[in-house]
Parts: structure tokens; sequence; C-alpha cells
């Protein structure tokens, strides 16, 4: 492959990874790191050509932290639009979102006579959107094709698309940061307290913090943790709010996955639980933690015509499949367990149920999707596993097994030899995630107010 030329400064940098002083040589590594996606090319030719082993060593650890921050790092973004359609400015931050972001209804933007004017150098993607959405009037509101989420499209603003609170702005009017690839907003801190008429000694004493979500577009979101882990807290009094050591209602990310049953959200909910002081100020002046989520890094893809589908066996990336039977309302797939133990094999069945399964036609249209909550059982040795997955069109009921679905509104019935039934060239393609990332992610609130 042709190497990018290497300009001056990151050839100086380069050339610090090789000094005497170990300090410098780490300040050269973190300011390599810091020149972000667009050195990527010169820091791949820098490796290349690098001889020195110490060089090339660094260089590799630099190469890798930035190609992980593209996969799934905060993306800045630049934009310099002068007076441009509405339908063009939102498909250029898509392209450098490396993204979709979809509209609704679909031809919204295309119709509309807004323009869009925005300066933007190396920004990141949440405020860039932000900007946007002003101009163009419209909020991120969550995204699902018959059940299954797909992350968030712009709505208009009012339209009670989700993004806001009953079609308000109410998503940019909260207390938000940004953070990493994640906008976190705080949406609602609540203070109850309760005794038992039965014996006063019985009181309660709640008090949480209930934040919102959204991810980029790029972040293919398979689950969430829905605690945060809260870090620090106090008020301006300099009260802790942490919760006590050793209490359960604060379990921690890695006890609370199991959120998402079905597509990738855009947009999810996660909750923390403080302690109320005795003494309480006026305000939360700090509040610092961590929100968590598994994203997909790669997918292997299944794609078989669907006349000739059943008995192709394949392997993909070590997974070992078998199509049993395929048609336009449904598929079964057999998947061997090849000596993984129950934890990873448990960790496949959760992943299979995740990815998401189409039918399309000759020309790559989308004819029918899966449905959220596959069914997988396993065979009575525990060596195979059968997933089935059931497909519906758009605005259609979602099937159940051994039921055609039905369009709604209609009479139903009769119609399922015709559904079942999928044009000449018809194609299954199953997308199924082999590599994902715990993404944890820092968020900091200041001087929230304290319910009193």
């Amino acid at each position: 492959p042709v190497l990018a030329p290497i300009s001056p400064e990151v050839r100086a940098i380069v050339a610090r990874l090789s000094a005497d002083d170990p300090a410098a040589r780490e300040q050269a590594q973190a300011a390599l790191v810091a020149l972000g996606e667009d050195a990527h090319p010169q820091l791949v030719a820098a490796l290349a050509r690098a001889t020195d082993p110490e060089v090339r060593s660094r260089l590799q650890a630099v190469v890798a932290r930035v190609e992980q921050s593209r996969q799934v790092g905060q993306t800045r973004i630049t934009l310099n639009l002068d007076n441009v359609p509405a339908a063009d400015a939102v498909a250029e931050l898509a392209r450098q979102a490396r993204g979709p972001i979809p509209v609704r209804p679909a031809n919204h933007l295309t119709k509309s006579s807004k323009r869009v004017s925005l300066k933007v150098d190396h920004r990141p993607y949440w405020e860039v959107m932000g900007l946007l959405c002003k101009q163009l009037d419209v909020e991120p509101s969550t995204v699902a094709d018959n059940g299954r989420e797909s992350g968030l499209a712009l709505s208009p603003v009012g339209s009670g698309g989700g993004g806001g609170v009953n079609g308000t702005r109410a998503w940019a009017d909260r207390p938000t940061v940004v953070a990493g690839p994640l906008l976190i907003r705080a949406e609602m801190i609540a203070h109850n307290r309760s005794l038992s008429l039965r014996d006063a000694n019985d009181q309660t004493n709640d008090f949480s913090i209930s934040l919102s979500v959204m991810a980029e577009p790029k972040l293919k979101v398979l689950d969430y943790a829905g605690t945060a882990r809260i870090e620090e807290a106090v008020d301006d009094r300099g009260n802790s709010l942490l919760p006590a050591p050793g209490d359960d209602a604060d379990p921690g990310p890695e006890e609370t996955y199991g959120n998402v049953h079905g597509g990738s959200p855009g947009q999810w909910s996660v909750g923390a639980t403080l302690t109320y002081p005795a003494d309480p100020g006026r305000k939360i002046a700090r509040l610092r933690g961590t929100v968590a989520a598994e994203v997909q890094i790669r997918a292997a893809r299944l794609e078989v015509p669907i006349q000739s589908a059943r008995g192709v066996s394949v392997d993909l990336d070590g997974v070992r499949l078998r199509v049993k039977s395929a048609d336009g309302l449904r598929a079964e797939v057999s998947v061997a367990r090849d000596g993984r133990g129950d934890a990873e094999w448990y960790r496949l069945r959760a992943l299979l149920c995740t990815g998401e399964a189409l039918l399309v036609d000759e020309k790559g249209q989308v004819i029918a999707r899966s449905q959220p909550g596959a069914d997988a059982d396993e065979s009575d040795d525990g060596q195979r596993m059968d997933v089935r997955l059931r497909f519906a069109r758009d605005g259609e009921d979602e099937p159940e097994f051994g039921r055609p679905g039905r369009r709604r509104g209609g009479r139903g019935g009769g119609a399922a030899e015709e559904r079942r039934r999928t044009p000449e060239g018809a194609k299954l393609i199953w997308d199924i995630p082999v590599e994902t990332r715990e993404v944890v992610v820092p968020f900091m609130f200041r001087d929230l107010p304290m319910p009193r």
C-alpha cells in the first residue's frame, strides 16, 4: 500500500519517542494520541518506516489507541456550511459521524425550506448536533422498526418522537454533559420520605437520580448498564451523598446488564441511589460517575439465497451454523457449541438473539426484518442450539410461532402462504456480533438543585 506523507509536526513528535528522557518519550506518545483520527494515515506510515524497537512499540500503542477511539471514542466534527439545504447538512454530519442519521418522516427535510449555515472546527458530535437541531427545529427521537430499536432519528420538535418529553425540546433544556461518544442528561432527582403508622421507627428516606443517555450513530449498542456507578457526590455544604459502603441499592454496572431485548437503542435510561444528608445544602455541587454500555465492534454475516438455504452449513468467525429452514415468515438455524464453556455458550446465545436478520430481494431492498426476542432452545445433550427468527414486513404485526402475522387494520387469515413465499433471488442476511467491547464513560455534573 502507498504510505501517506508525514508532516514535519508529526515527524518531530515521532523523533521524541526515542528520547533519552523517559518522561519525554511518554509526552511524545501522548501528543501523538491527541492528534487523533486525522493523523491516523501518518501514524501508520511512521510505524511502517520505524526501525527502532522502542519507537515501533510506542507507535503500535498509539495506532491502537487512535483506532479504538475511532470505533468507540468521541467523534470530532468539522463543518463549513453556508446556506446549504437542510438534508445536505444532515447528510454531511452523518458522513463524518460514520453512522446513519435517519429522519422521521423521511421526507421532512427534503421538503423543508430551511437552510443551514454552520462553521465548527473539531467539535464533539453532540455539540454540533445541538447546534444543527436549533437551526432545523428538530430533535433526536428513538427509531423502532416493527418493535426493533435501531438508534436515533431526527423528528420535528413537538411531534412526540421521544427525544423530548411529550414532544418538547426537553432533550436540550435539562442539564447535559457531553461525555465521550455519549450525551448524558440529568432527568430527575427524587427524594421520598415515608413513615409507617404501625411503627414510627420504620422510616425510609429514598434519594436517587435518573439520567438518560444518547449514543453517537456510529455506536451499535447491544446492551447497557441500568445503574450508573457514582464515584463522587457532594452537596454545597460538603456532605457526601454517596450510598453507605455495602449498600445493595448501588450494585454497579457489572450487575445491571441485560436491559436490551431486541435491536440497538440510541437512547436509554440509567439511575443511581444516593444518600440524603441530615443537614442538606441547596445544590449537589459535584456528581461524578460512569455509565457503561456494550457495543458491537465487529459482526460476521450469514448470506444465503432463501430457495437454497435449507441445509447450508457455514463457519462464521468460529461459529458453526446450519440453516434448518427459511422462508418469508421465519428461519431456524442450528449452532454448534464446539467445546465452549457455560459462560461463553450463554454469551453466544445472547449475541445470536441480538443480531438482526433481514430478508432482501434481488435488488437488495428489505422485504422483512427479524423481530426482537428470538427463541433459542438447547439440545438435550447441550451441544447444539436452535435459534428461531421471526420476520415481519413494515406495518405488519409481529407473527407468533406457528401463526402468520397480519397487516394492521387488515382481516388477516388466508395470506400466510403468500407471505411465506419470497421473490426469486431473495436472500436471508443475518449479521451476528462476534466482537464486542464494554465502553465505560465518565461524566461530571455540577450544581444540580438539591430537593429539600
